[in-house]
């Protein structure tokens, strides 16, 4: 249950992070880059893990537009990340909170948004 609710509150953050530089939330997004970002060493690993993930889809931002593209090339499988490098510098932080034993701490202390308001 607690892994659970972890995994929930990194998504909500993952998210957070993703709708201050680009205007959306995608849970499923969230969790694909957590997964392939968390165990990177630095700011230059995690941006060379976004730009050589394996996938059938490209994920590009232009001005804040966020387009999902197929590779022109059935030769090509990277997946390429074109995000701005504030994002990366954020997402970069979050790992390092993880891995330095910060992250429980910050995601607790973040205050419970309720998913329904009172009519």
């Amino acid at each position: 249950m607690l892994q659970e609710a972890s995994k929930i509150l990194i998504t909500k953050k993952m998210d957070d992070i993703f709708d201050a530089y680009l205007g959306f939330h995608d849970d499923q997004l969230a969790n694909t880059i957590w997964e392939l970002i968390k165990n990177s060493e630095s700011p230059s690993d995690l941006q060379n893990i976004l730009q050589n993930a394996s996938s059938e889809t490209q994920f590009i931002t232009n001005g804040g537009v966020v387009k999902y593209v197929n590779p022109v090339s059935s030769e090509s499988e990277t997946n390429h990340f074109d995000l701005p490098e504030e994002l990366l510098l954020d997402m970069w932080t979050f790992v390092d909170d993880h891995r330095n034993g910060r992250l429980d701490k910050i995601l607790r202390a973040e205050p419970e948004t309720s998913e329904t308001e009172e009519i």
